[in-house]
């Protein structure tokens, strides 16, 4: 059997291409979620007064904490905080009182398909909203569009 420089050259493309192949796929199955864009977090205060307020979210499957902010938020006021990472986990949001004690406290689950995270502070309860894109798709199948 005769083999000639050029069919050894194209196995080994070949081989190497493959074997990157299952490297690749094997990575991004390992940081699913780790790769996601990240998410941006806004707090409304629709209160009638400032509120301090802290924000942790710590992941669903070892609660390894991945984002803390506190921040304090005057009446009518629009803030945005550092993004959330793009993976799943579980953001909680608490007010602070003036003895620095939990107020009031809400969570919810965040992933790598949430848009944006909105927190609406009021003066009895916290609102969080987390649209996914998945939403939109369903919004406009509904639309007959």
């Amino acid at each position: 059997m005769v083999v000639n420089r050029r069919t050894v050259l194209q196995g080994g493309g070949l081989l190497t291409s493959v074997a990157l192949a299952g490297c690749i796929e094997g990575v991004r199955e390992h940081f699913q979620g780790e790769l996601g864009s990240p998410i941006p977090v806004e707090i409304v205060n629709e209160g009638s007064t400032f509120y301090n307020v802290r924000l942790e979210a710590h992941t669903q499957e070892d609660q390894r904490q991945t984002y803390q902010e506190d921040i304090t938020i005057r009446q009518d006021e629009r803030a945005g905080t550092g993004n959330l990472r793009g993976q799943e986990q579980r953001l909680r949001v608490v007010r602070i009182d003036e003895n620095d004690e939990e107020d009031l406290a809400e969570q919810a689950i965040v992933g790598p398909g949430t848009q944006v995270v909105i927190v609406r502070i009021r003066d009895d309860e916290i609102v969080i909203e987390t649209p996914h894109r998945d939403d939109e798709a369903d919004a406009s199948d509904d639309d007959g569009t």
